[in-house]
């Protein structure tokens, strides 16, 4: 691999940029293929998201950088397509592959997978029909299988969440400057405040439990849901709601998955 430079995206425009460059990466998706054995082929741009994803021929290949938490999202990702998927019933990718591009500073992780035939949602759902019907019916059944899966037994399962955001969150409205200097300064006595409502226990018996750390419009606000299924004993799937004091989050309330918005960021 000594032939091939690692990617240089040393900013973040930089990254949005070339992270959905398929010319830029088709080097590094050769290198991939190649070392599986893998059909190579020219690279297209998958589905728009944080990471660099490109399809070739039936596989899909998964670049994660060093922004975004691309360690964690890529054991995340890794141990959701080896440990998770293969136990549902339901028509999903298959892994055939992991590895690092580089062995030394930023490693570079990326997965392969199969690519599922078929119409894009996006492509269809504009147009009505039974078929509606069809896919909302199987969506409910895999999450059902899905909250019945034992949680993977590996360390970024456990992490605790909520404590690293809380911990983490002064500093990181600083850095971004969301806020105006004298709302930063009362972060952590509000956060203090609302200790009293932080979850200390995965010892929950009710069926569906939405807790809220009460925030602001300002964006001092960070909500959960936490379903109760045998992802209970992981923290951090027991918290599959949370977002990052901002944003969109999913409130489960009479059996109904209702979407709420915040004015946050």
């Amino acid at each position: 691999m000594s032939a091939l430079e690692p990617p240089s995206l040393s900013s973040r425009s930089s990254y949005a940029r070339k992270f959905q460059d398929a010319a830029f990466w088709q080097p590094y998706i050769d290198e991939v293929m190649r070392r599986h054995n893998l059909p190579s082929g020219l690279a297209t741009l998958g589905t728009g998201g944080t990471f660099p994803t490109f399809l070739v021929g039936t596989y899909v290949i998964k670049f994660f950088g060093q922004r975004f938490d691309g360690a964690e999202c890529f054991q995340i990702e890794r141990s959701t397509q080896t440990r998770v998927l293969p136990s549902l019933r339901v028509t999903v990718p298959r892994h055939v592959a992991d590895g690092h591009l580089f062995d030394a500073g930023w490693r570079w992780p990326y997965i392969v997978t199969t690519r599922l035939a078929g119409t894009a949602w996006w492509h269809t759902s504009h147009t009505a029909g039974d078929w509606q019907h069809v896919v909302a019916a199987e969506l409910g059944a895999a999450l059902r299988e899905l909250h019945e899966l034992d949680c993977p037994d590996e360390p970024v399962w456990h992490r605790d969440v909520v404590a690293a955001l809380r911990a983490s969150c002064t500093a990181r409205h600083r850095r971004r400057r969301t806020l105006p200097g004298f709302l930063i300064e009362q972060i952590e006595d509000y956060q203090t405040s609302a200790a009293w409502c932080t979850p200390t226990s995965t010892a929950i018996t009710s069926s569906s439990t939405t807790v809220t750390w009460p925030g602001s419009s300002t964006g001092a606000m960070l909500c959960a849901v936490i379903p109760i299924t045998n992802y209970q004993r992981c923290s951090s799937a027991r918290l599959v709601g949370a977002r990052r004091c901002c944003g969109r989050f999913l409130t489960r309330t009479a059996g109904q998955l209702e979407p709420t918005s915040l004015t946050a960021r």
